[in-house]
C-alpha cells in the first residue's frame, strides 16, 4: 500500500510538470488527458481486489481505464478482471491475451473465441491480443 500510494503521488507530480516528460498527459491545447493503468505486481485475485480498493481508487481522476497484462502461463485473467469491475465497475478495462501464455489448448481460435466471450459477460471493455 504504501509503494502503490507513492506511485500515486509521483503520477500526479509528473502530470504536474506540464510535459517536461514523453508520457505528458497535457498535449492539444493544453486539456488534460488521462493514461491508462496497467495493473502489475499483483499476484492473485485478493492483491488485486486490495490494489483496486486503494491505489486505483485514489487515482481514479489519473486514468482513463485499466489494463490486466497476461505475463506468465496459467494466470487467472478473467478472474482479476472480475475483481477490478467488482471494485470499479465503470473502468474502461482491457485484459491481455498472450498466445504465448495461452498455448494449453489445442484449439487456439476456439480457446480465444470463449476467452472473448466469458470477457464480455464479466463486463471487458477490451481485450488485446498479444501475439
Amino acid at each position: 500500500p504504501g509503494v502503490a500510494l507513492s506511485l500515486v503521488v509521483a503520477l500526479r507530480h509528473c502530470i504536474s510538470l506540464r510535459g517536461r516528460f514523453a508520457f505528458s498527459m497535457l498535449p492539444h491545447g493544453g486539456a488534460v488527458q488521462k493514461c491508462r493503468l496497467e495493473v502489475m505486481g499483483a499476484h492473485d485475485t485478493a492483491d488485486y481486489r486490495r490494489m483496486a480498493r486503494g491505489v486505483i481508487r485514489e487515482s481514479r481522476d489519473l486514468w482513463s481505464g485499466l489494463n490486466i497484462p497476461n505475463k506468465k502461463p496459467g494466470e487467472p485473467l478473467l478472474e482479476w478482471a472480475a475483481a477490478l469491475i467488482e471494485e470499479c465497475p465503470d473502468c474502461d478495462l482491457c485484459v491481455h491475451y498472450s498466445l504465448k501464455h495461452q498455448r494449453d489448448s489445442s484449439d487456439a481460435a476456439g480457446a480465444f473465441e470463449r476467452f472473448c466471450i466469458d470477457a464480455v459477460a464479466l463486463g471487458v471493455t477490451r481485450i488485446l491480443l498479444v501475439t
